[in-house]
Protein backbone atom coordinates (compact mmCIF):
# COMPACT_ATOMS: atom_id res chain seq x y z
CA UNK A 1 0.00 0.00 0.00
CA UNK A 2 1.46 2.90 -1.59
CA UNK A 3 0.78 6.27 0.22
CA UNK A 4 0.45 9.69 -1.88
CA UNK A 5 4.03 10.82 -2.69
CA UNK A 6 5.59 7.93 -1.72
CA UNK A 7 8.18 5.47 -4.10
CA UNK A 8 9.69 2.97 -4.91
CA UNK A 9 12.78 3.31 -7.02
CA UNK A 10 16.09 2.92 -8.38
CA UNK A 11 17.82 5.37 -10.43
CA UNK A 12 21.08 6.12 -12.13
CA UNK A 13 22.85 9.43 -12.81
CA UNK A 14 26.23 8.08 -13.92
CA UNK A 15 28.06 9.10 -17.50
CA UNK A 16 29.45 6.16 -17.91
CA UNK A 17 27.23 4.12 -20.62
CA UNK A 18 28.32 0.52 -18.94
CA UNK A 19 26.60 1.76 -15.59
CA UNK A 20 23.18 0.45 -15.16
CA UNK A 21 20.66 1.41 -11.96
CA UNK A 22 19.11 -1.50 -10.28
CA UNK A 23 16.24 -3.59 -11.14
CA UNK A 24 12.98 -3.78 -9.44
CA UNK A 25 11.80 -7.16 -8.72
CA UNK A 26 8.53 -8.21 -6.71
CA UNK A 27 7.50 -11.56 -6.80
CA UNK A 28 4.54 -13.92 -4.73
CA UNK A 29 3.75 -17.20 -5.68
CA UNK A 30 -0.37 -16.54 -5.63
CA UNK A 31 -1.35 -13.26 -5.53
CA UNK A 32 0.32 -9.26 -5.27
CA UNK A 33 -2.12 -6.50 -4.61
CA UNK A 34 -0.51 -2.74 -5.28
CA UNK A 35 -2.37 -0.36 -4.27
CA UNK A 36 -2.38 3.77 -3.05
CA UNK A 37 -1.29 7.01 -4.90
CA UNK A 38 2.28 6.57 -4.91
CA UNK A 39 5.32 5.18 -7.71
CA UNK A 40 7.31 2.26 -8.53
CA UNK A 41 10.21 3.61 -10.85
CA UNK A 42 13.37 3.05 -12.62
CA UNK A 43 15.08 5.94 -14.41
CA UNK A 44 18.44 7.50 -15.83
CA UNK A 45 19.54 10.86 -15.77
CA UNK A 46 22.33 10.29 -17.99
CA UNK A 47 24.47 8.00 -19.85
CA UNK A 48 23.66 5.14 -17.29
CA UNK A 49 21.13 2.76 -18.48
CA UNK A 50 18.10 2.39 -16.51
CA UNK A 51 16.95 -0.79 -14.38
CA UNK A 52 14.20 -3.49 -15.31
CA UNK A 53 11.08 -3.49 -13.51
CA UNK A 54 9.70 -7.07 -12.98
CA UNK A 55 6.50 -8.43 -11.36
CA UNK A 56 5.62 -12.21 -11.13
CA UNK A 57 2.63 -13.78 -9.42
CA UNK A 58 -0.54 -15.97 -10.20
CA UNK A 59 -2.75 -12.84 -9.40
CA UNK A 60 -1.99 -9.33 -9.99
CA UNK A 61 -3.89 -6.43 -8.96
CA UNK A 62 -2.72 -2.66 -9.59
CA UNK A 63 -4.92 -0.26 -8.22
CA UNK A 64 -4.49 3.92 -8.49
CA UNK A 65 -0.32 3.41 -8.50
CA UNK A 66 2.10 4.45 -11.33
CA UNK A 67 5.07 2.06 -12.63
CA UNK A 68 7.48 3.78 -14.84
CA UNK A 69 10.59 3.62 -16.50
CA UNK A 70 12.25 6.77 -17.79
CA UNK A 71 15.25 8.00 -19.09
CA UNK A 72 16.26 11.83 -19.34
CA UNK A 73 19.57 11.34 -20.63
CA UNK A 74 22.24 9.41 -22.91
CA UNK A 75 21.51 6.08 -21.18
CA UNK A 76 18.17 4.12 -22.01
CA UNK A 77 14.78 3.72 -19.88
CA UNK A 78 14.15 -0.24 -18.39
CA UNK A 79 11.63 -2.58 -19.75
CA UNK A 80 8.54 -3.24 -17.28
CA UNK A 81 7.40 -7.23 -18.00
CA UNK A 82 4.64 -8.07 -15.57
CA UNK A 83 4.14 -11.94 -15.67
CA UNK A 84 0.71 -13.21 -13.92
CA UNK A 85 -1.97 -15.86 -14.63
CA UNK A 86 -4.68 -12.74 -14.45
CA UNK A 87 -3.99 -8.81 -14.47
CA UNK A 88 -6.13 -6.14 -13.50
CA UNK A 89 -5.30 -2.46 -14.09
CA UNK A 90 -7.75 -0.38 -12.98
CA UNK A 91 -8.59 3.52 -11.04
CA UNK A 92 -6.15 5.28 -12.34
CA UNK A 93 -2.96 2.78 -12.03
CA UNK A 94 -0.77 3.54 -14.83
CA UNK A 95 2.33 1.59 -16.63
CA UNK A 96 4.74 4.08 -18.52
CA UNK A 97 8.08 3.81 -20.11
CA UNK A 98 9.03 7.03 -21.68
CA UNK A 99 12.39 8.92 -22.73
CA UNK A 100 12.75 12.88 -22.43
CA UNK A 101 16.31 12.55 -23.83
CA UNK A 102 18.14 10.68 -26.43
CA UNK A 103 18.25 7.17 -24.92
CA UNK A 104 15.53 5.13 -25.77
CA UNK A 105 12.41 4.54 -24.08
CA UNK A 106 11.79 0.59 -22.89
CA UNK A 107 9.53 -1.92 -23.53
CA UNK A 108 6.00 -2.82 -21.72
CA UNK A 109 5.22 -6.79 -21.86
CA UNK A 110 3.13 -8.49 -20.19
CA UNK A 111 2.20 -12.21 -20.46
CA UNK A 112 -1.59 -13.44 -18.71
CA UNK A 113 -2.15 -16.74 -19.79
CA UNK A 114 -5.94 -16.48 -18.27
CA UNK A 115 -6.67 -12.76 -18.59
CA UNK A 116 -5.70 -8.92 -18.70
CA UNK A 117 -8.43 -6.60 -17.09
CA UNK A 118 -7.19 -2.76 -18.20
CA UNK A 119 -9.31 0.27 -16.93
CA UNK A 120 -11.95 0.22 -15.01
CA UNK A 121 -12.57 3.01 -13.56
CA UNK A 122 -11.17 5.57 -15.52
CA UNK A 123 -13.28 8.39 -16.68
CA UNK A 124 -10.71 11.47 -18.28
CA UNK A 125 -9.49 9.71 -20.65
CA UNK A 126 -6.08 8.52 -19.80
CA UNK A 127 -3.39 5.83 -21.08
CA UNK A 128 -3.25 2.82 -19.05
CA UNK A 129 -0.31 1.64 -20.72
CA UNK A 130 2.19 4.13 -23.02
CA UNK A 131 5.25 4.31 -24.35
CA UNK A 132 6.35 8.22 -25.86
CA UNK A 133 9.10 10.34 -26.89
CA UNK A 134 9.54 13.60 -26.38
CA UNK A 135 12.79 13.95 -27.82
CA UNK A 136 15.57 12.19 -29.52
CA UNK A 137 15.03 8.88 -28.12
CA UNK A 138 13.43 5.63 -29.36
CA UNK A 139 9.76 5.25 -28.46
CA UNK A 140 9.51 1.28 -27.09
CA UNK A 141 6.75 -1.18 -27.84
CA UNK A 142 3.68 -2.39 -26.00
CA UNK A 143 3.07 -6.27 -26.16
CA UNK A 144 0.28 -8.05 -24.29
CA UNK A 145 0.04 -11.99 -25.01
CA UNK A 146 -3.22 -12.92 -23.02
CA UNK A 147 -6.21 -14.79 -24.44
CA UNK A 148 -8.93 -12.64 -23.16
CA UNK A 149 -8.22 -8.50 -22.76
CA UNK A 150 -10.52 -6.36 -21.67
CA UNK A 151 -10.30 -2.53 -21.77
CA UNK A 152 -12.50 -0.75 -19.94
CA UNK A 153 -14.64 2.75 -19.64
CA UNK A 154 -12.23 5.31 -20.78
CA UNK A 155 -8.70 4.27 -20.65
CA UNK A 156 -6.19 3.96 -23.39
CA UNK A 157 -3.10 1.92 -24.89
CA UNK A 158 -0.85 4.70 -26.97
CA UNK A 159 2.41 4.24 -28.34
CA UNK A 160 3.13 8.23 -29.07
CA UNK A 161 5.73 10.44 -30.44
CA UNK A 162 4.99 14.15 -29.12
CA UNK A 163 5.16 17.51 -30.72
CA UNK A 164 8.93 17.87 -29.16
CA UNK A 165 9.99 14.47 -30.53
CA UNK A 166 12.68 14.45 -33.31
CA UNK A 167 13.25 10.66 -33.11
CA UNK A 168 13.12 9.53 -37.26
CA UNK A 169 12.69 5.95 -36.07
CA UNK A 170 8.50 6.13 -35.57
CA UNK A 171 6.57 6.80 -32.56
CA UNK A 172 6.56 3.12 -30.84
CA UNK A 173 4.60 -0.07 -31.80
CA UNK A 174 1.54 -1.82 -29.93
CA UNK A 175 1.03 -5.61 -30.38
CA UNK A 176 -1.67 -7.22 -28.94
CA UNK A 177 -1.55 -10.67 -28.97
CA UNK A 178 -5.10 -11.76 -27.53
CA UNK A 179 -8.06 -14.56 -28.83
CA UNK A 180 -11.10 -12.27 -27.23
CA UNK A 181 -10.64 -8.80 -26.99
CA UNK A 182 -13.79 -6.90 -25.39
CA UNK A 183 -13.71 -3.03 -25.79
CA UNK A 184 -16.09 -2.16 -23.01
CA UNK A 185 -16.63 1.45 -23.21
CA UNK A 186 -15.30 4.51 -24.99
CA UNK A 187 -12.00 3.43 -24.86
CA UNK A 188 -8.69 3.60 -27.53
CA UNK A 189 -5.58 2.17 -28.81
CA UNK A 190 -3.42 4.58 -30.76
CA UNK A 191 -0.22 4.82 -32.07
CA UNK A 192 0.38 8.36 -32.91
CA UNK A 193 3.18 11.27 -34.09
CA UNK A 194 2.33 14.79 -32.89
CA UNK A 195 5.65 16.46 -34.69
CA UNK A 196 8.12 15.49 -36.92
CA UNK A 197 8.26 11.98 -36.20
CA UNK A 198 6.98 9.93 -39.07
Amino acid sequence: NLAPRTSISASTNSPFNQATGGDIQIKAPDSITIQGEGMITTETADAGQAGNIEITSTDLNIQQTELSTSTTGEGNAGNITLDTSTLTIARGAKVFAFTDGSGDSGTIEINAPTEVNLGIGVNDSSPVLSVQTNDAGKPGSIIINTPTLTLSDTARITATATDTATNTEGGGSITLNASTMNLAGIVGVFAETEGQTP
